[in-house]
């Protein structure tokens, strides 16, 4: 029998890791929209980052230069090895997660999830590297040429 995740799960647990991947798919990777709103922005960090019992001041680097990416990559492996494998890992994180929200243990240590709660960030086409030198640091990549404005 072939099943649709490689084993077999009740239907609503289907229905909500295919919202989940389609969600992921849709998100338009650093491709931030014109104006963001910064207050928006730091209540999802803050938001996300309470959810594993952590505060953190929030620091924006935009991204301008051939330096600033080598920086970007360079923040992303000292915190996560490499930004890519981080967004990779939350992601299976998250997946992982919403096969397990239900249960009552997990409520009770997350009562408001975990990793997917980092995907309006990205959503937002920013690039969060996560907690360095006890900031939460955001990469903002430019609009086609311009910056977004954050205010």
């Amino acid at each position: 029998m072939e099943y649709k995740y490689n084993q077999k799960l009740p239907k609503e647990v289907e229905d909500k890791l295919d919202a989940f991947l389609e969600r992921i798919k849709a998100i338009k990777w650093f491709q931030p929209q014109a104006e963001i709103n910064k207050e928006e922005v730091e209540k999802e960090v803050n938001f996300y980052l309470s959810c594993f019992g952590f505060t953190a001041g929030i620091e924006y680097r935009e991204l301008k230069t051939e330096k600033d990416w080598a920086s970007a990559r360079a923040s992303a492996r000292a915190s996560a090895w490499a930004s890519a494998r981080a967004s990779a890992w939350a992601s299976a994180r998250a997946i992982e997660n919403i096969l397990v929200e239900d249960l009552p243990d997990f409520k009770e240590k997350y009562p408001n999830g975990t990793f997917k709660n980092i995907i309006p960030i990205w959503e937002k086409g920013l690039y969060p590297i996560g907690i360095i030198d006890g900031k939460f640091v955001i990469y903002v990549p430019p609009v086609k040429t311009e910056f977004p404005v954050i205010k």
